[in-house]
């Protein structure tokens, strides 16, 4: 148990040193890859965890900040989270919202991608910074999906955070 402990607290001390070296305290730098607000969801997930076992307040804070990233403190201003801020993600690639008309709320998109990779994309984002790759648009697949893979841990975060 000592072992996945320290585990956790040294992935935890790399997340935050990262963290500390990015303009949105989120160490994604130019890795932005299909379902990336992922990796930002799963790093809040660890830091919070990482704050049970040792209550360092700087994992609280910066987990907390990967969340404020989805909602919107990032480069587009954006939240990636449906129906959170008055500049939320609207038209998500998500068949029942497309059906209905209006995206179904509390869902979260996975975030820019540089590596362009639907059509709308590559027509429309190919001059853009890695961060800025993303298209709040239903065809756009490779940057506004919607996953269990990056909803969960959403939930997860909220939950852990929520309760700090």
């Amino acid at each position: 148990m000592n072992l996945l402990k320290n585990y956790i607290i040294n992935e935890a001390q790399n997340i935050v040193a990262l963290d500390k070296n990015d303009n949105y305290n989120v160490p994604n730098g130019t890795d932005y890859y299909w379902g990336s607000n992922m990796q930002v969801i799963n790093n809040a997930v660890l830091l919070a965890e990482a704050y049970k076992i040792m209550p360092n307040k700087e994992y609280l804070e910066y987990a907390k900040e990967h969340i404020n990233y989805c909602l919107g403190k990032n480069s587009l201003g954006m939240s990636y989270v449906t129906g959170y801020g008055s500049n939320s993600m609207k038209h998500p690639h998500h068949r029942p919202s497309t059906a209905q008309g209006a995206a179904v709320q509390g869902m979260i998109a996975g975030g820019s991608n540089k590596n362009l990779e639907d059509p709308l994309a590559k027509n429309l984002l190919k001059d853009k910074a890695p961060a800025k790759c993303y298209l709040d648009n239903s065809e756009s697949y490779s940057t506004n999906e919607v996953d269990i893979y990056w909803n969960s841990p959403f939930v997860h975060a909220m939950a852990e955070l929520n309760m700090k």
